[in-house]
């Protein structure tokens, strides 16, 4: 097996990986379900894995500039993790269009499909040659709206972090208060504009709040504290499925899913030294979904869904050696060449208790 890399960026103390391939993994469920129209059995909501993601990348993109000291070294190891699989993605979804039919000005449409994706513009060409018009899920992969929400936090954390040194931790505060009323005004349930940046920023806000957090978990009595990781997380994760659609219990949303992701990072086992795949599983899954539906490949069946996951999966696996791997490890030779003596200092004292935990 191969280790995951120090370019991962995951704290000490805390393993994402499990955690974020089970999100993943649900995630499948939804859009098989939704691709196919075809029940799973799995009664799990769509938006709550989704959510979770941005409070994990809250989490630990947060510690991750913290422990960066400079901002181009901090970016270019973002940029390592998430572009280089995301790219090489886009570029096989046109390459599988082309390959399949090449109407009249294929050209300029391919180009455009192109320059707009590798731009994470996808909400301004999701499909190419007029595939899937009439299918379920018009868009090539409804992943990728998430990638430009995660783009955006990642260039305003150096903003954010600023901030609150400057003018102390009421701006995350104030930043959620702002993202809330942004939400409320334009419900990601029935807007476009509600599932961008805005109002999705509280939940990177909270997930900034549970890595300030878990510098306390040492604390807590160590014969109790699995048992009271876990309630918390389990309480959190039927706190955000039950109550998610409830308009008057929006800004509580982020909350109950800060616990859920607090608590399973702490009392999921670790996976080790097995690949984290997780982004792959999560960024691959539609597409082969949407082609294997295409060419007939995939039914609606059960047996449909066990070939989704199994293919999604050994996809993943070689995009991670493959790709993310080798990509990880550039940039974290990179980011070290760009690095300056002198680190960020915000959050330095949580971060040392971090990693000491």
């Amino acid at each position: 097996m191969i280790a995951r890399p120090v370019g991962y960026d995951v704290p000490r103390g805390t393993d994402f990986a499990l955690l974020r391939l089970a999100l993943a993994t649900s995630v499948i469920f939804a859009h098989f379900s939704a691709i196919f129209r075809a029940p799973t059995g799995v009664g799990l909501s769509a938006v709550v894995p989704v959510q979770a993601f941005f409070v994990v990348s809250g989490w630990v993109v947060g510690a991750s500039f913290a422990g960066s000291a400079s901002i181009s070294a901090f970016w270019v190891r973002r940029a390592a993790r998430l572009y280089p699989l995301y790219a090489a993605l886009v570029v096989c979804q046109a390459m599988a269009c082309a390959l399949i039919t090449v109407p009249p000005n294929a050209r300029r449409e391919l180009v455009q499909y192109l320059a707009y994706n590798l731009a994470f513009a996808n909400f301004l060409k999701p499909t190419l040659f007029g595939f899937f018009a009439d299918a379920p899920v018009k868009a090539i992969n409804p992943s990728l709206w998430t990638l430009k929400v995660e783009v955006a936090y990642y260039i305003t954390v150096p903003l954010i972090i600023w901030s609150m040194r400057r003018f102390g931790r009421s701006v995350i505060v104030l930043l959620f208060l702002a993202s809330t009323a942004f939400a409320y005004h334009f419900p990601a349930t029935t807007s476009e504009a509600g599932r961008q940046f805005p109002g999705q920023l509280r939940f990177f806000l909270v997930g900034i709040g549970c890595w300030g957090a878990q510098a306390h978990i040492p604390r807590l009595e160590a014969r109790y504290r699995p048992l009271l990781l876990a309630a918390l997380g389990a309480i959190g994760f039927i706190a955000a499925h039950r109550l998610e659609k409830v308009v008057a219990l929006t800004a509580l949303q982020p909350f109950w899913v800060g616990l859920f992701v607090l608590g399973a990072a702490n009392v999921l086992p670790r996976l080790g030294r097995i690949p984290d795949i997780s982004y792959g599983v999560y960024l691959l899954h539609a597409p082969i979904a949407q082609f294997g539906r295409y060419l007939g490949l995939i039914d609606s069946t059960r047996w449909g869904l066990v070939q989704l996951l199994v293919l999604t999966f050994a996809a993943a696996l070689a995009g991670c050696l493959l790709i993310e791997l080798p990509a990880i490890a550039l940039g974290r030779r990179v980011s070290a060449s760009l690095s300056a003596a002198r680190g960020t200092k915000f959050f330095r004292s949580a971060a040392a208790h971090t990693h000491r935990s």
